[in-house]
């Protein structure tokens, strides 16, 4: 009764150990398998990991090149801020004298257009005493035109009475002569009488 008990313990426990043993290897090959399959897995995953990382590399190379390129434009963004704010204030001091010389050029305009107003009023008042001047010419003219007429007819008229005059002159002396011999002839006539009449005696 104790044999068989002890038989049946063996036995039980060699079943169990080989139920055991049995099951042990099936769980290894499973969990070698599971092994093998999240091995590969994970080579994947770190195959992908590598690419991604060495795409991150890259990126981050190229943004390296990139940020330092950002900070040598900035550098010289920087210095040609400070050239533009030193050309800007000195543009903005230009625009201040062009301002300023603007002030005086429209203040020396608005003189020069008073000149000029008053030289027009002044060329407008001289062209109408030219006009007037030149009408009085005129009528200076013509009246020296009538009188330069008027002298050349009375010289005319005078040739005329100077001709006239020694006309008469001529006459006279013609008549004078012709008196003279008269008186000497009467003369002779009385002095030849014996009994001159009373007209010897004149």
């Amino acid at each position: 009764m104790i044999g068989r008990s002890i038989n049946l313990t063996l036995a039980t426990v060699v079943c169990l150990a080989a139920i055991s043993t049995g099951g042990a290897t099936l769980f290894y090959q499973e969990s070698v398998d599971r092994l093998a399959t999240q091995n590969e897995q994970l080579r994947q995953e770190n195959s992908a990991l590598r690419t991604e990382l060495n795409s991150t590399r890259a990126n981050l190379s190229q943004t390296k090149t990139e940020l330092r390129e950002l900070n040598q434009s900035l550098n010289t963004t920087r210095g040609d801020v400070q050239q533009v704010s030193g050309e800007l204030s000195e543009t903005e001091e230009n625009l201040q004298s062009t301002r300023q010389n603007l002030e005086e050029s429209r203040a020396q305009l608005s003189q020069s257009q008073e000149r000029v107003d008053s030289l027009q009023n002044r060329v407008v008042e001289l062209r109408q005493r030219r006009a007037n001047l030149e009408e009085s010419i005129n009528l200076v003219r013509e009246e020296n035109r009538a009188l330069e007429q008027e002298n050349t007819d009375l010289t005319d008229e005078i040739f005329q009475l100077e001709r006239q005059n020694q006309q008469l002159r001529d006459q006279i002396d013609g008549l004078e002569n012709t008196v003279n011999s008269l008186e000497s002839r009467i003369d002779r006539i009385c002095a030849e009488l014996d009994s001159p009449p009373a007209e010897c005696s004149r």
